[in-house]
Parts: structure tokens; sequence; C-alpha cells
């Protein structure tokens, strides 16, 4: 992970891993937000558009825009989100399924 807290001035990146049936909920930020997929299928919504991922699917995701996404997957969903701000430092709520999971990812409900 990169952020403010190892050194990073100006943006994040953060990979993560979201679990069968989980994932971000519909929240905003006030910077930029672009999500590579890298493994896995999900959806989301971006700005009220619905949006279907997949690996290699990038989403960009302007400041201020309300955005969510599930995995409609059997199998973990895994991408990197890159934020254009130093402060983004991953997952808020840790989710259960990956609470004892000690690969370098974040994992999110």
């Amino acid at each position: 992970m990169v952020s403010g807290r190892t050194g990073a001035t100006s943006l994040s990146v953060v990979p993560a891993e979201w679990q069968p049936g989980f994932g971000p909920l519909p929240h905003q930020h006030p910077y930029e937000e672009v999500f590579l997929f890298l493994a896995g299928t999900g959806e989301g919504e971006v700005d009220g558009e619905r949006v279907e991922v997949r690996p290699g699917t990038a989403v960009i995701v302007p400041a201020g825009t309300r955005h969510s996404f599930t995995n409609t997957d059997t199998t973990p969903l895994r991408l990197v989100a890159f934020y254009d701000s130093p402060d983004q430092d991953g997952a808020s709520r840790p989710s259960p399924v990956c609470a004892d999971d000690v690969r370098p990812l974040v994992c999110l409900p």
C-alpha cells in the first residue's frame, strides 16, 4: 500500500479483496478514485450508472461522485484502488471473512 503514511504526497494506491457478496457501500470522496479490477466479477453504481466489472476493467470515479460495488462472484474480487489523495489507508471496517488473512491486501465487506 502507498499513502501519506508511507511517504506519498499526492496519491494513495490500495490493493483490495472483496469477498463474495461484499464491497463498499455507497459513498463519495472529495478526490478522484480509479479502480483496476484484477480477478473475479462484480457490479457497481457510479453516479447512478450501473457498471459491471471483471478482470481488466478500470473504473474512474470523479471527485465528489457517489459510488458503490459488490462482488457478485463466488470467489474473491481482487483490485487495486488509486486515490488522488495521500490520505487513503484502506478499509475503514475490515471484513470478518478476511480478519485473519495475512496476505498484504485490504479486505472490505
